[in-house]
C-alpha cells in the first residue's frame, strides 16, 4: 500500500534527524528546523498538485491580479515559509534569516522530489548576491551599435534571428553579436527580486525566469561583479543522458519521483529540462549547508557562486562524468572563472 505523502514527509524529516543534530549543537533548533520544513514541504506539495491549486495559491496572495505562473511566485514562496516558520519557529524570532533559510533548504531537498525542489530553491536563494557591471554593458552596447550602425542585416533589427549553420567570417560574426546582444539587453533588468515560473506536478518545467535571467549565455558572465570572498565556476555539457522512461501510456517517469508527467513534445525538452534540475538540486545540496550560494541552471550549463571551497564543484563535476547521478555516465566539464582566485 502507498504510504500517505503526509507521513512520508514525517518519515523523512525523521530520518534526517540524526544528521541535523551532528551537524547543528542546538536539539531546539534542530527540532524548529525540522518542524518548520516539515510544515513547508506539506504545503509546496498541495499548492504544486494541480494548475488550480496553485492558481488558487497566487489569488490568495494577490486577488486583484491575473494569475501568471512566472511572477511573483518569490514572494509567494517567501510568504509560504514565513507562514511555517510563525507556526512552529521561535516565539522571539519573528522573521527567517538567510541562515535559517539555507538550513530550511537544506533539509527541503530531502522532503521533496527534485522537480518540486528545484522549482523552490529557484525561487528563494539569494539573488542578491549577483550583481553586474551595467555600465560596462552600456558602453558595449553602444560600441556595438556603432559597428552595425551601416549594416544590413543588423543584430539590432527587431526581427534579426542566428544564422543557420554558419561558416562563412561575416555569418559567425553576425551570430556572435547578436548572441552578445541578447545577453547585454537581460542585463540591466536582473535584480534581486526575480521569480522563476512554477509548474504543476506531471508537466514540463520549463526554466523561465521574470528577468530571462535563464536564458543569459555564458558570455555574459563576463559581466557579473565576483565578490572578493566568492568564486564562480560553471559545468557544462554537451548533450543530455536520458533521465526520464517513457511508460506505456504514453506519459514519462522518473525514479525518485512518484507521479508521471506528460509532454507534448515527445519529450525530449521534458528530458533536458529534468536533467538541469536534478543536477541542480543534488549540486545546491553537495555544497555546505551555511555557505552563502547560487546555483543557476541552464539548458545546456549550471552556474555556481558560493563562498565555499569550489574545489566542491569540480569534484561534484568529476563524479557525475562517472555516472553518480544518472545511470550512464554524463560527460560533464568544469570551468573556473577566470577572475576566480
Amino acid at each position: 500500500m502507498t504510504e500517505p505523502l503526509a507521513d512520508t514527509i514525517a518519515r523523512k524529516t525523521k530520518e534526517i534527524e540524526p544528521y541535523l543534530t551532528t551537524t547543528i549543537n542546538d536539539p531546539e533548533m534542530v527540532r524548529i528546523y525540522s518542524k518548520v520544513s516539515e510544515a513547508f514541504a506539506r504545503r509546496i506539495e498541495a499548492m504544486f498538485e494541480s494548475e488550480d491549486s496553485l492558481q488558487a495559491a497566487y489569488k490568495a496572495r494577490f486577488p486583484g491580479l491575473e494569475f501568471d505562473r512566472t511572477d511573483r511566485w518569490h514572494l509567494i514562496l517567501a510568504k509560504e515559509l514565513q507562514d511555517a516558520w510563525h507556526e512552529h519557529g521561535p516565539v522571539v524570532k519573528a522573521s527567517v534569516t538567510p541562515y535559517d533559510r539555507n538550513w530550511i533548504l537544506a533539509i527541503l531537498g530531502e522532503l521533496l522530489d527534485f522537480n518540486l525542489f528545484s522549482q523552490v530553491l529557484l525561487n528563494l536563494q539569494d539573488w542578491g548576491l549577483l550583481r553586474y557591471r551595467v555600465a560596462d554593458v552600456e558602453a558595449d552596447t553602444a560600441k556595438l551599435q556603432a559597428k552595425w550602425a551601416r549594416k544590413s542585416p543588423s543584430p539590432f533589427d527587431a526581427k534579426a534571428k542566428m544564422v543557420k549553420q554558419a561558416s562563412k567570417p561575416e555569418d559567425i560574426d553576425f551570430n556572435h553579436d547578436l548572441s552578445t546582444l541578447k545577453s547585454l539587453r537581460i542585463i540591466p533588468k536582473i535584480a534581486p527580486g526575480l521569480s522563476f515560473r512554477v509548474t504543476p506536478k506531471g508537466s514540463t518545467p520549463a526554466l523561465v525566469d521574470s528577468a530571462n535571467l535563464s536564458m543569459l549565455g555564458v558570455g555574459g558572465d563576463q559581466y557579473l561583479l565576483v565578490p572578493s570572498s566568492f568564486k564562480v565556476a560553471y559545468i557544462t555539457w554537451e548533450t543530455t543522458p536520458e533521465v526520464m522512461t517513457p511508460t506505456e501510456d504514453g506519459k514519462f517517469r522518473h525514479d525518485l519521483i512518484d507521479y508521471p508527467f506528460t509532454s507534448k513534445s515527445g519529450g525530449d525538452t521534458l528530458n533536458s529540462v529534468m536533467a538541469v534540475r536534478l543536477l541542480a538540486a543534488v549540486l545546491y545540496k553537495h555544497l555546505p549547508i551555511s555557505n552563502p550560494k547560487v546555483v543557476l541552471p541552464r539548458m545546456t550549463s549550471i552556474m555556481v557562486m558560493t563562498d565555499a571551497d569550489i574545489t566542491l564543484v569540480e569534484n561534484f563535476a568529476d563524479m557525475v562524468s562517472q555516472g553518480w547521478i544518472t545511470d550512464e555516465a554524463w560527460p560533464v566539464t568544469y570551468h573556473r572563472d577566470r577572475r576566480t582566485p
